[in-house]
């Protein structure tokens, strides 16, 4: 409920570019539970990882080091948004296929 809450929260800012990364949105929302939740419920793993997100997509975006051919692409990002394409959904599930087996990983210890 709180990945919906906080995927929902970010059509504040641009509900018409926000709206294809809703599903990417959800699924970075579970990914940051599942990040505080490895961290024995403390909050600065999955803070963190949003801030690093968002930092880098930042840099990413200023420097101009990307150039997107098409506007509507299902594989880099509908509107160039990275959550609304199989790329940036591909990384966010690697990222949480990481915390679930450092989580595992640590319940054995």
């Amino acid at each position: 409920m709180s990945s919906l809450i906080f995927a929902l929260l970010h059509l504040i800012w641009e509900r018409k570019a926000t709206f294809p990364q809703i599903p990417g949105l959800w699924l970075m929302g579970m990914v940051l539970v599942m990040a505080r939740l490895v961290n024995n419920n403390n909050i600065y793993l999955a803070l963190g990882l949003h801030a690093g997100w968002i930092w880098g997509l930042t840099c990413i975006d200023s420097a101009k080091l990307i150039t997107y051919k098409q506007q509507n692409h299902w594989l880099t990002g509908i509107n160039q948004q990275p959550l609304a394409g199989v790329a940036g959904i591909f990384c966010l599930t690697i990222t949480g296929l990481a915390l679930w087996v450092m989580a595992d990983s640590l319940l054995l210890l």
